[in-house]
């Protein structure tokens, strides 16, 4: 077991099978953007450059690269995750408290303002 690093960042890991795990950064050394596994499965971390929020994950696995992508409101709170060809979308209210949550047409939570959940 043990890691590398380019004195800023830890470059690789070394698990107790000997299986290595790299990971990149971008130019400024603080995001990750690319992590690759012992079999060689990639996955790429995309964020926006003016607020360093991630706005998606590719990962490559047996040669298929399944997407995840994000957005946020002017809260910074998750607006919509799209994964899988669904959308889940998040609402909140003026606290900035969630009060539904749906995954393409379906509600799956709905809150009041004092937070009982009121459906599943």
């Amino acid at each position: 077991m043990g890691y590398t690093s380019d004195f800023r960042n830890v470059a690789s890991v070394m698990d107790a099978r000997q299986k290595r795990v790299s990971y990149a950064y971008d130019s400024d050394n603080r995001l990750l953007t690319k992590m690759t596994d012992a079999n060689n499965h990639s996955t790429q971390y995309h964020y926006e450059a003016s607020t360093d929020r991630l706005t998606g994950v590719s990962a490559a696995v047996l040669g298929q690269t399944r997407d995840v992508s994000y957005t946020y409101d002017e809260g910074d709170r998750i607006k919509s995750i799209k994964h899988g060809g669904t959308t889940y979308a998040f609402d909140y209210d003026c606290f900035g408290n969630q009060t539904m949550v749906k995954a393409g047409d379906k509600t799956l939570d709905n809150y009041r303002s004092t937070h009982p959940l009121l459906s599943i």
